[in-house]
């Protein structure tokens, strides 16, 4: 969480170096994007106890799912000389369906184990910030991305022994590469945000959780302007 703080602060500084940079050296420059996503629940063997109830209880990674993110973003460069330039791009979109499937093993006094998959989707608004360097139509960027759940699914309701709450928001990182083609672009990235989970509890026992959402993206763009 510390180094996301310090990318995002950098980011924001060199964002702002840009901007006040002579328009002779910067071009601006904004569309419309949209794409697909392969979205996990990345979750550590957790062992829970209740001690009222019996029962223990592992938690663990299981299916990804697909997602769907459309949006837009804006894209200011900076032209270094030649074919290569530093650039900082902005994007605002909404993520449709990302989540997971993560595998539950429980297990009574009797050593009788049952397993369950508990589906939890999310639809949210994504906000990451890029830097990156341009070479030869090649693009590599990396930087935060925030995250605020909108609406959110999850098949804990179903379990009356079970509660779960999430978190309005959170913070992570995206990384990737991307092609230029005229007025398209097309990008790759690797994302990886902090869980949105609150709390846990057992039978009325409430229990920390260490929970992240995993992403593959592929993303294709037009530019406007």
């Amino acid at each position: 969480m510390q180094n996301t703080f310090i990318l995002s602060g950098f980011t924001a500084l060199l964002f702002f170096a840009f901007s006040t940079t002579g328009f002779s050296q910067s071009i601006f420059s904004f569309g419309l994007k949209g794409g697909l996503g392969s979205s996990s629940i990345l979750i550590d063997d957790q062992k829970l106890a209740d001690e009222i109830e019996l029962v223990s209880l592992t938690r663990n990674t299981h299916f990804s799912q697909i997602s769907t993110h459309i949006g837009g973003y804006g894209n200011l460069r900076y032209e270094l000389g030649g074919l290569d330039f530093l650039f900082v791009q902005p994007e605002v979109y909404m993520t449709f369906n990302a989540g997971g499937t993560m595998r539950l093993i429980m297990q009574d006094d009797n050593q009788q184990e049952q397993k369950v998959n508990i589906n939890e989707k999310f639809n949210r608004l994504d906000i990451p910030l890029l830097l990156g360097y341009w070479i030869i139509g090649i693009r590599l960027g990396a930087g935060p991305v925030f995250s605020s759940i909108l609406s959110s699914e999850t098949d804990w309701d179903n379990y009356d022994n079970f509660k779960q709450t999430f978190k309005s928001g959170s913070v992570g990182f995206q990384v990737g590469i991307g092609i230029d083609k005229k007025n398209v672009q097309f990008d790759l990235r690797y994302e990886n945000i902090g869980g949105f989970e609150d709390r846990f509890s057992l039978g009325g026992q409430a229990f920390e959780t260490n929970s992240r959402i995993s992403q593959f993206l592929f993303s294709l763009a037009y530019k406007l302007k």
